[in-house]
């Protein structure tokens, strides 16, 4: 057996392995950006699949919409944070073009705001995470700070982990390593640990 953490606020899918592309996405996706820019109340599990599968076709131009559900305080942590990791697997550039990832400026700018203090961890955790994934070179002042003196050592290690595939350098000398185990063991009451199948 294997040991699996498992975030207190809920674990969201990591995107390599999350996001099947689909081709593209027609009718439905345009049904699912619908749901996405509407503004009445739509009820979470809804919202939830139609950011999935517009993460699942690569639909360029829901960046904007899935923006607005990363900044909306009023939904839920884990909507926003799906919303964040599916900005990431789309990672569309200013032209819209899916020849190499990268994400407008603005929407870099709205995932590095995720991932103030003050927001829900499952939220800071996938923006961290999507900043990484869409290979955000704009972010990687943020990245750096938040490897170095982030309070939680999850959005630590994700960001030492965006770092080094946004730059191709090595983020995880021995020293980073060693302070966030020591962090990991001391704030391990706020993660659920548990034994899970091969």
């Amino acid at each position: 057996m294997s040991i699996a953490v498992v975030v207190a606020l809920g674990s969201v899918p990591g995107p390599s392995s999350a996001w099947p592309r689909a081709g593209g996405g027609g009718a439905h996706a345009r049904d699912d950006l619908a749901l996405c820019r509407s503004t009445r109340d739509v009820p979470p599990p809804l919202i939830r699949r139609a950011i999935v599968r517009l993460a699942e076709t690569g639909e360029c131009a829901a960046t904007d919409a899935l923006a607005r559900i990363v900044e909306d305080p009023r939904r839920d942590a884990l909507t926003r944070a799906l919303a964040a990791l599916a900005i990431g697997e789309i990672g569309c550039h200013d032209q819209g073009h899916r020849e190499r990832p990268g994400l407008r400026l603005s929407t870099v700018e709205t995932l590095e705001q995720a991932t103030r203090a003050s927001r829900p961890a499952a939220l800071r955790q996938a923006a961290v995470r999507a900043l990484g994934r869409a290979s955000a070179a704009d972010a990687t002042d943020t990245l750096g700070a938040l490897r170095t003196s982030d309070r939680d050592p999850v959005v630590q290690f994700l960001a030492a982990q965006a770092l080094t595939r946004i730059t191709g350098e090595d983020h995880f000398d021995t020293a980073f390593r060693d302070d966030l185990i020591a962090r990991y063991v001391e704030n391990a009451s706020t993660y659920e640990i548990r034994e899970v199948a091969p």
